[in-house]
């Protein structure tokens, strides 16, 4: 190997960073402005566009330290990517307001003995308040820490974190990828099927482990994010369901809590549960198939950047 490609070999793996000003970082709300905008385009589709790649840039800013390091394959689709990372940081303060305007609700207001409004306004009043808001929590809520006086985690996002169009800083950044993984406190993996497929993805893995043997690495299959969408959807098909026989019953007078009752009720969901197997079955076989890519894994089969071009510099012409 000649001596000037080793050095540019060592540089690019070493964990080591020599100018401070290359560790970026985004908030954790970028990804998901605008219903994934920013995962919708590639770092490449963006480099020609120097206005854009610049206002792209300037959402990323100066970091001692990133709380979570995002790596992810461009190849991978952007819809589930989008969801898995919604669920992700979003998921659980979207349940817990969810849960509590529910249970304030519950507990402040009695349930009349007759329904005047209707099963379409009294489902509306007792559901929509706890819906609305937990759709608001889970698109908006790292949108709304941002205004927040306390201090939120910070994302290293590739697209915003490094300069699409400056050629310079765009090498900076690259190069100094190993050392910027060793400022993450977490590796945040949004696998897919392509994922270790691509030459750096696994790089990003092993660079971190490398500098954080006891870091934290969270893999997230992003079919998890389209199976919660359909397990949330699902559920509150099927509550409503059962509220809609509740509410009928009521106001026929009868008593709703009998055998012929609850077998229409729970029978009018099955529909419900077959989507979730469906859902789960495909879930399990994208996590055989991860396993089998880890277990079988070689570099030598791995595509990059560089390979699509076939070694060839798309601007220079040169090797």
């Amino acid at each position: 190997m000649p001596f000037g490609l080793s050095r540019k070999v060592r540089r690019q793996c070493t964990l080591t960073l020599v100018d401070d000003s290359v560790v970026r970082a985004t908030h954790a709300a970028t990804p998901l402005r605008c219903f994934g905008t920013e995962l919708r385009t590639s770092p490449d589709q963006i480099a020609s566009a120097e206005q854009l790649a610049a206002t792209t840039y300037q959402q990323s800013f100066p970091v001692s330290h990133i709380d979570v390091f995002l790596s992810h394959s461009w190849h991978a689709p952007w819809f589930p990517k989008y969801l898995t990372l919604l669920f992700h940081f979003n998921g659980v303060p979207a349940m817990v307001i969810g849960l509590a305007a529910c249970s304030l609700g519950l507990a402040t207001v009695a349930p009349p003995a007759e329904y005047p409004l209707g099963i379409g306004l009294t489902l509306l009043s007792v559901w929509g308040p706890p819906v609305m808001l937990m759709l608001i929590a889970l698109f908006v809520w790292q949108t709304i820490l941002i205004w927040l006086p306390w201090q939120t985690q910070n994302v290293f996002f590739d697209k915003v974190c490094i300069h699409q169009s400056d050629a310079q800083l765009k090498l900076k950044g690259i190069t100094a990828i190993g050392g910027i993984i060793a400022r993450s406190k977490t590796l945040l993996v949004a696998w897919d099927a392509s994922y270790f497929e691509r030459l750096w993805c696994p790089f990003e893995i092993s660079a971190f482990k490398a500098a954080n043997p006891d870091g934290r690495i969270i893999v997230l299959p992003v079919e998890i994010g389209s199976m919660l969408l359909v397990l949330a959807a699902t559920g509150f098909l099927k509550g409503l369901l059962v509220e809609i026989w509740v509410l009928q019953a009521w106001e026929s007078k009868h008593v709703f809590l009998t055998m012929r009752f609850r077998r229409f009720a729970y029978l009018s969901t099955l529909p419900c549960f077959w989507v979730l197997a469906f859902v789960h079955r495909r879930l399990g076989r994208h996590l055989i198939r991860m396993r089998h890519q880890v277990e079988t894994y070689s570099i030598r089969a791995a595509q990059c950047y560089c390979c699509k071009q076939e070694h060839i510099h798309p601007d220079t012409g040169e090797h």
